[in-house]
């Protein structure tokens, strides 16, 4: 009983000052071109990723979002690949301060982003999915089989129900620009 209750305050404290992975959603205007993003990239300390960002994009005096997948803290450089106007454009975002908008470089300035971060889990307001977007095999399988849906992976992948394994998936309805993000659990 005592080695239980150790173990559990042990695991328990562990976790308790292990850092929290942040959840970062992106925002992206244009004020006179479309744009499509193709992928961003997030430094953290040592963590360095580059996230693919399929089906983020605007046209002009639009404002789109993207939840990326979860990340090791605030990061403290993030760069953007994208195209406007058919044009590749590259830039980034030195200390980036949460909830901000920020221009990219002339002769870019009219296209802008912000980027906002919080901790934990949000609940899916359009998707049935059980606790905050935890799905299990056969509700992530009723997903890619329906007719109006595309399911992706973290690498921005179509994904079948053969290739299905624990892990992040993105979902979005056909002629919606917003993937929620699905944690498969079996």
């Amino acid at each position: 009983m005592n080695k239980t209750v150790l173990t559990l305050g042990l695991i328990i404290g562990l976790a308790g000052i292990a850092p929290a992975q942040m959840n970062i959603t992106g925002y992206l205007t244009s004020e006179a071109m479309p744009v499509e993003v193709d992928s961003v990239y997030f430094e953290y300390g040592s963590t360095r990723t580059w996230f693919l960002t399929p089906g983020w994009n605007v046209e002009p005096m639009e404002i789109d979002s993207f939840a990326f997948p979860e990340f090791a803290g605030w990061p403290a450089i993030i760069k953007v690949q994208l195209f406007a106007g058919g044009m590749p454009i590259y830039d980034s975002l030195y200390r980036p301060v949460p909830d901000s908008w920020y221009a990219l470089r002339p002769p870019n300035e009219q296209i802008r982003f912000k980027f906002r971060g919080y901790t934990g889990i949000q609940e899916s307001p359009r998707l049935n999915a059980g606790r905050a977007g935890v799905v299990n095999y056969g509700m992530l399988v009723n997903l890619l089989n329906g007719p109006e849906s595309e399911v992706v992976n973290y690498l921005g992948q179509k994904v079948s129900g053969a290739n299905l394994s624990p892990g992040i998936y993105f979902y979005r309805t056909f002629g919606s620009p917003r993937y929620q993000r699905l944690v498969l659990i079996y």
